[in-house]
């Protein structure tokens, strides 16, 4: 495992001297066979945190579970966005009074914390599409918001 993290440390270490090639590209493989590219001129910033790798990018921090990673990647391809392990986007948004789940799958699971971990919303979509979160029911703060696995901190004002 020491090799493995220590590997990875040499290959971040390159990114900043790569970022600067639209082409290049972070990727990160899943056990499951899919993967997530960010682009490195976008400069992602990449934690581990416990038991988990975290990417920041473009203001938005994606958690992954480091047991379910194979391996870690830079490769030259052209990419336009961040992927996620589902092939679909659905990176929530706030927009007006709703937090938005974009293109969600039937049996998506909505999960919405406090700050200090309780449960305050769970769902799971049964229909394809957007799903729509009033954030009227929510409190001015910050959440964590998980869908199918997938973490992100969002604030309410």
């Amino acid at each position: 495992m020491k090799l493995k993290l220590l590997a990875l440390f040499l290959s971040l270490s390159c990114l900043s001297t790569m970022a600067d090639d639209v082409k290049s590209q972070f990727v990160i493989w899943a056990k499951n066979g899919t993967h997530v590219c960010y682009a490195l001129n976008e400069k992602p910033k990449v934690l581990f945190r416990g038991s988990d790798l975290l990417v920041v990018s473009k203001g938005i921090e994606v958690s992954y579970p480091l047991s379910d990673m194979l391996r870690f990647t830079v490769e030259d391809e052209t990419i336009t966005s961040i992927t996620d392990l589902l092939s679909e986007k659905i990176h929530p948004k706030i927009e007006g009074e709703y937090l938005i789940f974009p293109n969600t799958t039937v049996n998506s699971n909505v999960q919405i914390f406090s700050i200090n971990g309780t449960l305050i919303f769970q769902k799971t979509i049964q229909a394809k599409g957007n799903y729509l979160y009033p954030i009227s029911n929510l409190k001015s703060g910050i959440y964590l918001v998980i869908i199918n696995k997938l973490s992100y901190k969002i604030l309410v004002k």
